[in-house]
């Protein structure tokens, strides 16, 4: 006993366990309702369910039966007990050990709880990125969901909403490693790797951020997650925010470019003697933090394949010296775009060609939308695929990726790739490159 008529309610009906599914279920009941009303249902009963719910409710409830009961016969029970004076509902919260709220009350609870929290960061962090995040998450925008229900089940989360606004509000704009900018924000270098819960909430911001400047048409859009794996997808968000994961394993291959650091007017000596040799190199986006401008060795276009075995056969057959030729190694990687942005910063002029498939007529419109003036198609058109004698037969599956290219530019040869259902590679067309280039057929 206590000087809590209240509590000890809550201890006696507590101890009583042959009533703890009736009295769950009533609190379910005004949980839902919002108010102490409709009928529990209960099934088997238990012979001590069975003793305790006839005791309470003086009606007769045998073992092994149903039973339904009406909500308000435990209000009138409860007026028959030392616990008369007392509110049921209060009673039925001192049984819960927390204060009976409905479904809708709570609701409406958590969702005031979140916009505070949101206003209180608006006020702390009124930089444009975080703004426009803010807004998103406040709208809840599709990608914010998680937040909000993290914010509901974890209490820390606050703290870690705040550390993802001081990332926003510090992006940098120059590129950067991610543990360096994870050191600068936090102190601690492993704070936003992408398997921690900061570093996954991190990516959903930048997310959300880089959707809507697509929306805006402030940036091309990143490609499907179906048309590339979660790494390189991961890798390629957090480039449009110059921030760089692994910048050894990503890289493309390339001769006859020059690389250029600072000012100076002589190109660095590793890319100027791989040139003079007519040297392959096989540049880590390592390399390409370190260097500001990427130019063609000689005047007039870069040609770009995405086929190593095409690459390496196109320097079989040029003579010491060519022009500039890139391999991007199949699906894009970070260190490929910032190549290719670098070159055509400083002018220079992209001929892109890739296999006649699916995959390859995606890869094909991402770059015609990322950049839309600079890249040209080199042998890619309808009479360039049925010269590569397609042959290979595309699945239903990989046939419906097609769907998504949508470029004018590419339509004709997508309805042929749909037409034909073979796929044609670039193998087949080897001859026509190396005319187009001037270079011997051996």
């Amino acid at each position: 006993m206590t000087d809590d008529p209240l509590l000890d309610a809550g201890a006696y009906f507590r101890k009583k366990t042959g009533l703890h599914r009736f009295l769950s279920g009533l609190i379910d009941k005004y949980r839902s309702l919002g108010r102490l009303g409709g009928r529990v249902a209960l099934s088997d009963l238990s012979p001590e369910e069975a003793a305790a719910l006839s005791g309470l409710l003086r009606a007769d409830y045998r073992s092994g039966q149903e039973a339904s009961i009406r909500a308000d016969e435990f209000a009138i029970a409860l007026a028959e007990t030392r616990f008369a004076a007392l509110d049921p509902v209060a009673v039925l919260g001192a049984f819960a050990g927390e204060a009976l709220i409905s479904k809708k009350e709570a609701k409406r609870r958590r969702a005031r709880a979140w916009n505070d929290l949101v206003d209180r960061c608006r006020s702390e962090f009124p930089t444009a990125n975080c703004v426009t995040w803010l807004e998103a998450l406040a709208e809840r925008r599709p990608g914010t969901a998680t937040f909000e229900r993290t914010f509901h089940a974890d209490p820390g989360f606050a703290d870690e909403l705040r550390l993802v606004l001081r990332a926003l509000a510090n992006l940098p704009d120059r590129y950067l490693r991610l543990p360096l900018f994870s050191a600068g924000i936090s102190g601690d270098p492993h704070a936003f790797d992408l398997q921690t819960s900061a570093g996954t909430h991190l990516l959903a911001a930048l997310e959300t951020l880089h959707r809507q400047r697509v929306d805006r048409g402030a940036a091309a859009p990143l490609p499907a997650r179906s048309e590339t794996s979660e790494t390189e997808y991961q890798s390629l968000l957090l480039g449009r925010f110059f921030l760089v994961r692994d910048d050894i394993a990503n890289f493309f291959s390339c001769s006859g470019l020059l690389a250029y650091r600072d000012d100076r007017s002589e190109p660095l000596p590793m890319w100027r003697h791989a040139d003079a040799d007519a040297a392959v190199l096989n540049v880590p986006l390592r390399e390409l933090l370190r260097i500001d401008r990427l130019e063609p060795a000689r005047p007039g276009p870069v040609f770009v394949v995405e086929n190593s075995g095409i690459f390496a056969a196109l320097l079989d057959g040029q003579g010491e010296v060519g022009p500039a030729l890139m391999c991007l190694h199949g699906q894009f990687k970070l260190s490929g775009w910032m190549a290719l942005e670098k070159l055509i910063e400083h002018g220079a002029e992209l001929h892109y060609s890739g296999d006649f498939d699916p995959e390859g007529l995606l890869m094909a419109q991402r770059l015609i939308q990322r950049f839309p003036e600079r890249i040209h198609l080199w042998r890619y058109t309808v009479t360039d695929y049925h010269a590569s004698q397609p042959q290979v037969a595309l699945t239903a599956q990989r046939l419906a990726k097609l769907e998504k290219v949508v470029h004018p530019q590419l339509l004709p040869l997508k309805e042929a790739v749909a037409k034909a259902k073979c796929a044609g590679y670039q193998e087949a067309l080897l001859s026509f490159f190396l005319e187009d280039l001037g270079f011997s057929i051996k």
